[in-house]
C-alpha cells in the first residue's frame, strides 16, 4: 500500500465512478481499475460494491476511508513542514504582573516590528512559567525575581519598588515599626508568586533580625 493508492481509492470513494476519477486525475481507466484491485489485495478486504455500473463504498471501505483521509491530510501537511516551520509562534511566558501592565504595549509593539511572527503568550504565577521553560514549553519568560540556572541565563531588564498599603487607622503614627508590622495581617498572593516569596522573605528576615536584637521568640506569620 502506498500514498498514491490513496489517493485514487479517496478520489474514487468521492465520484464513485472509475471514468469520473480518470477524467480528474488525468488517467486511463484500466490504470484507476488496476490501482483499486491492487489496494484491496494488499489489505486483503474488498473496499468497494459493484452496483448498476456504480461503485459504492461498502461498510469496511466506509471505515477505511475515514483513516485514509486523516493519513492523507498528516502526509500533505508533513510535505508541506517546511513552509509551516516559517510560522512558528515565538512562545512567551510572563509572570501576571507583567502580564498585566507592561505585556500590551509590548506585544503592540512586537506586531509592528514582526507583523509575520505569531505569538503564543502564557500568563502564570512564576512557579508555573518557570516549570515551561525548563520543560521547553516556552522560548522566552519575564519574570520577578527569578536566578539563572545552568539551563538558562537570566538577565535583568527593569526594577520597581515594593509598597505596603494599608489604611490609616492601622496605626496612629506615620510609620510602621518592624515589631508592628510583623502583627499586622497581609493580603498577599497566592504561593509561588514572587511577590508573595520577595514579600515572606522580607518578614522572615525582619523576624531574624528581631530575635537577635530583643531576644525574643518570633511573633507567628
Amino acid at each position: 500500500m502506498n500514498i498514491r493508492q490513496l489517493e485514487i481509492f479517496t478520489a474514487v470513494a468521492e465520484t464513485g465512478s472509475i471514468t469520473k476519477t480518470a477524467e480528474q486525475l488525468y488517467l486511463s481507466q484500466p490504470a484507476i481499475s488496476k490501482t483499486i484491485r491492487e489496494l484491496e489485495t494488499d489489505i486483503g478486504v474488498p473496499l468497494f460494491d459493484r452496483i448498476d455500473n456504480r461503485l459504492h463504498l461498502n461498510p469496511a471501505g466506509r471505515a477505511f476511508r475515514i483513516r485514509a483521509t486523516r493519513l492523507l491530510t498528516e502526509f500533505h501537511d508533513l510535505a508541506s513542514f517546511g513552509e509551516q516551520t516559517q510560522a512558528l509562534p515565538l512562545r512567551v511566558g510572563t509572570s501576571m504582573t507583567i502580564g498585566q501592565l507592561s505585556l500590551p504595549a509590548a506585544v503592540t509593539e512586537f506586531r509592528k516590528l514582526y507583523p509575520d511572527t505569531p505569538l503564543k503568550i502564557y500568563s502564570e504565577n512564576v512557579q508555573r512559567i518557570k516549570a515551561r521553560l525548563l520543560n521547553g514549553d516556552v522560548d522566552v519568560a519575564f519574570l520577578e525575581g527569578f536566578a539563572s540556572s545552568q539551563s538558562f541565563t537570566a538577565l535583568p531588564i527593569s526594577e520597581y519598588p515594593l509598597l505596603a498599603v494599608g489604611a490609616p487607622h492601622l496605626t496612629p503614627t506615620a510609620q510602621l515599626t518592624r515589631a508592628e508590622m510583623l502583627q499586622v495581617p497581609f493580603l498577599l498572593r497566592e504561593l509561588g508568586s514572587t511577590l508573595r516569596d520577595h514579600s515572606t522573605k522580607r518578614c522572615t528576615t525582619s523576624v531574624s533580625i528581631l530575635n537577635r536584637c530583643c531576644k525574643a521568640p518570633a511573633p507567628p506569620f
